[in-house]
């Protein structure tokens, strides 16, 4: 089954038309599928089994849901699977993630633990009641460990459970805050590739730290993290320091790893009568998904994971944000050179200079090749990803020194440069 995009996908299992067009089948169901003469009143009694599809694995990423009549529907978990819950063939879809995971009161419950003096306290969804500062979000509130409500205070921690939304990048907002104290101490739990146990990382934040955002009208520090190549991140843990004051979580989100291999799950079939089937797996094949011009600013914006670019007849700004920069390789199609731009995370962008754009070529941060139709360029980015980014069907003649490929003037046409790039040409 293949997998495009992000919207629900259903899986039929029994098209009721005969063997050729199912993934199950009955014998029963097959002969009379193909329209006998049931006349004969001596024809043995045909009877027609009920199939039901028995789950017996789940995908890695992505979930199973099941939609029973009129029902909202309902995710297949684990439990089901345990228990050999039966369902029916074609009331099962499968939800791809959207590689966001957002912190709301529908999970907060189930990720979100209280401590206080090293005891379980409750958690919240409350204002900060500073002397001078305030803010609404979650804290720790009183509880078993006897918290002081109002945020997380001295001697309290909020915990965010993330094992079962492992991360690439978090990005928090704090209200609360005190200036002119210590803020913030955030550890990180961070789990490397083939690893079993995670390793903590400590920070500390207050309003004027490096690489955060903060509002003095609304009094938010918002800060972003992101784990190192090959980790993600299980959990956050927020604590005051001794001399801190009180704050809340008012938002709390990031990005989980991007899905670039295919997930399968497996099952049986078993009919009315108990009779059961071997086990089967059934693949779900991420294939190349296609995004297209927003229509509003006809930005053309990247996600995680390869993918394919593709412009429309209005000047388009394809784009790439630092958080996008993965290690990729990512397609851009119907590009029209002299109408259409790129700016890619914070290296390229309409503020680049023709300095900017020289100091990258001659340091390698910048790398650009072609062949006979195409242009690859290869941009490090401030975290060291490596983006590859193809455009395609590039008239070479306009780029054509006799002697080798003008990447230059061809930079000079795609970026958004304030000022012209100087002369730098590959070899053929």
């Amino acid at each position: 089954i293949n997998v495009e995009g992000t919207d629900s996908i259903p899986i039929i299992f029994d098209t009721e038309f005969g063997a050729d067009n199912d993934y199950i089948s009955d014998e029963d169901v097959d002969y009379l599928a193909t329209g006998p003469d049931l006349s004969d009143p001596y024809q043995d009694v045909i009877t027609s089994q009920e199939l039901y599809v028995v789950l017996t694995s789940l995908p890695e990423s992505g979930t199973l849901w099941y939609t029973e009549g009129d029902n909202d529907p309902v995710e297949i978990k684990q439990a089901d699977i345990d228990n050999g819950n039966q369902f029916d063939p074609n009331n099962i879809s499968y939800l791809p993630d959207d590689g966001v995971f957002t912190l709301n009161s529908d999970n907060a419950e189930s990720v979100l633990t209280g401590w206080h003096h090293d005891k379980e306290a409750n958690v919240k969804f409350l204002t900060a009641n500073g002397s001078t500062n305030s803010g609404t979000g979650y804290g720790v509130a009183e509880g078993e460990g006897g918290g002081a409500g109002g945020g997380i205070n001295k001697f309290e921690t909020l915990s965010v459970n993330l094992s079962e939304n492992e991360l690439e990048t978090v990005t928090f907002s704090l209200q609360g805050i005190n200036p002119s104290e210590h803020g913030a101490t955030v550890y990180f739990s961070v789990l490397a590739d083939g690893e079993t146990e995670p390793t903590t990382v400590e920070m500390q934040y207050t309003t004027d730290s490096e690489g955060t955002y903060y509002d003095e009208a609304t009094n938010t520090l918002t800060i972003s993290y992101k784990a190192d190549d090959g980790t993600t991140i299980v959990g956050v843990d927020f604590t005051t320091t001794t001399t801190g004051s009180n704050y809340v979580v008012s938002s709390f989100g990031g990005e989980e790893p991007a899905v670039d291999e295919d997930q399968n799950f497996t099952y049986y079939v078993v009919d009315s009568m108990g009779a059961e089937s071997e086990e089967k797996t059934v693949t779900l094949d991420y294939v190349n998904q296609t995004i297209s011009p927003d229509e509003e600013t006809n930005n053309v914006s990247a996600t995680l994971g390869n993918e394919t670019l593709e412009g429309d007849e209005q000047a388009n700004v394809f784009i790439w944000l630092d958080n996008v920069l993965d290690n990729s390789t990512d397609t851009v199609k119907n590009f029209e050179v002299g109408k259409d731009s790129l700016e890619i995370g914070s290296i390229l962008t309409e503020d680049s200079t023709s300095d900017d754009i020289e100091v990258l070529l001659d340091s390698g941060k910048l790398q650009v090749g072609n062949d006979a139709d195409s242009v690859t360029l290869s941009v490090e980015s401030n975290d060291g990803e490596m983006q590859v980014v193809v455009i395609e069907d590039v008239d070479m003649s306009l780029y054509d020194t006799g002697g080798g490929f003008d990447a230059t003037a061809f930079l000079n046409d795609v970026l958004k440069t304030n000022e012209p790039v100087q002369q730098q040409l590959l070899l053929l």
